[in-house]
């Protein structure tokens, strides 16, 4: 017989000590950088941990991580059905992950999965003798903040939140005063960086402005933790090869899925 309760913050710290950072990226992340955002629920059989979930509203959808600790038995329809209550999401709404092939298998054995699922790859920085030196690289102050923001979003940078740009450090290029390269982070802790919003306007493409910018990225990084990571998506082979030569390697691939989480559709029993 199991069941599923919300976990305090010992419990956490110690499902921390149960995550492979190879294995749950994600999750990593929601026990560490994420932890004082985060919401943590977990299910036990006989008093033994077999599973946890994982929700941020820190984003611009309902975000969750999924860490499956003994797969035979867990089940994640009933812990998410049980978090949906307690978090009092509404119904119908389309919850959003990462996972790797063997967790979206089992979560699409046990979730009501959409059709969109789409290849995701995190890299990690091996190679610091590969990032390039660039003079006209600036670092975004404050008065600029908003112009930045609404460069970022018009050039279709849809997971950007602003939160990012007035916490950690971003930077630029600029033309005749004006935004054309912009990168910054999600994350920029000791525990982990995270580069993100890495965004070049359309037409000023092909003049290695990303390619300066995301070198000073990572050196910034660099001096904050020495573990530095991106995600891109798969199917952008020209950001990839970009990261690769900027000493950038596989760490893992996996799937952004999404999920109804609608009361209606789900029991707590």
């Amino acid at each position: 017989m199991y069941f599923n309760r919300k976990l305090n913050l010992d419990a956490i710290d110690d499902v921390a000590k149960k995550v492979k950072k190879e294995e749950n990226f994600l999750f990593y992340m929601y026990v560490t950088v994420r932890k004082k955002e985060a919401t943590f629920y977990g299910q036990y059989e006989d008093e033994e941990l077999i599973g946890v979930l994982a929700y941020t509203d820190q984003l611009p959808f309902p975000a969750f991580s999924f860490l499956p600790i003994n797969r035979d038995v867990v089940d994640f329809r009933s812990l998410l059905a049980f978090a949906t209550v307690d978090l009092d999401l509404n119904a119908g709404e389309i919850g959003g992950t990462i996972l790797t092939g063997k967790d979206k298998e089992l979560l699409g054995q046990q979730l009501e999965l959409t059709d969109q699922s789409i290849n995701f790859i995190t890299m990690r920085h091996v190679d610091k003798s590969k990032l390039i030196s660039a003079t006209d690289v600036e670092r975004v102050i404050e008065i600029d903040y908003d112009a930045c923001a609404t460069f970022i979003k018009k050039n279709g940078m849809n997971y950007f939140l602003a939160a990012e740009l007035e916490t950690n450090p971003f930077c630029a290029i600029k033309q005749e005063g004006e935004f054309v390269s912009v990168g910054g982070y999600h994350f920029f802790d000791t525990q982990l960086v995270e580069l993100g919003n890495i965004i070049t306007s359309p037409s000023s493409r092909g003049k290695g402005y990303a390619k300066a910018v995301t070198s000073e990225l990572v050196r910034m990084g660099l001096h904050c933790s020495p573990n530095v990571y991106l995600s891109v998506l798969a199917h952008n082979k020209a950001a990839v090869r970009l990261y690769e030569t900027l000493g950038f390697d596989v760490f893992v691939q996996s799937y952004m899925i999404e999920f109804l989480i609608g009361k209606e559709r789900l029991s707590l029993s």
